[in-house]
């Protein structure tokens, strides 16, 4: 929990005039870890801000994915798995988290009737010389 500059400049003004830690610490209701991490960070910075979080990234850097994929939109997993150093799940993972979809779209092909019919004929044929040849005891 990010507590308010304010109370952590109340809490160090208190220790400040004279009190302990552990006072502060049941006065405040604070953990004495925190008050000590809060006077360190006065002492080495000079304020109570707390340092700005950066984007960090594994491997993947998502500006980077996006423009390989606007490049290479046909491309497979494993392609781009090559071309940034890791496994394809991490591409994955990372397509998923970017919401980066890859959809292919299914067409509806009609089935050619001749060759249907063909493929009956030919399995017809087949099932008579089973049966010829399963009928005849041939000893």
């Amino acid at each position: 929990m990010a507590y308010d500059i304010k109370f952590r400049e109340k809490v160090l003004s208190y220790i400040d005039k004279g009190h302990t830690v552990e006072d502060a610490h049941k006065v405040f209701e604070v953990g004495t870890a925190t008050i000590k991490r809060w006077r360190r960070l006065r002492k080495e910075t000079g304020s109570l801000q707390d340092a700005p979080k950066e984007e960090w990234h594994k491997k993947i850097d998502p500006v980077k994915l996006e423009a390989y994929y606007e490049e290479n939109p046909d491309s497979y997993l494993f392609e781009a798995a090559k071309h940034f150093g890791c496994l394809a799940t991490a591409i994955f993972k990372a397509r998923k988290r970017l919401k980066i979809m890859h959809k292919k779209t299914k067409r509806y092909v009609e089935s050619c009737n001749l060759k249907r019919e063909a493929f009956h004929k030919l399995i017809r044929a087949l099932c008579r010389k089973v049966v010829c040849t399963t009928s005849m005891n041939v000893e």
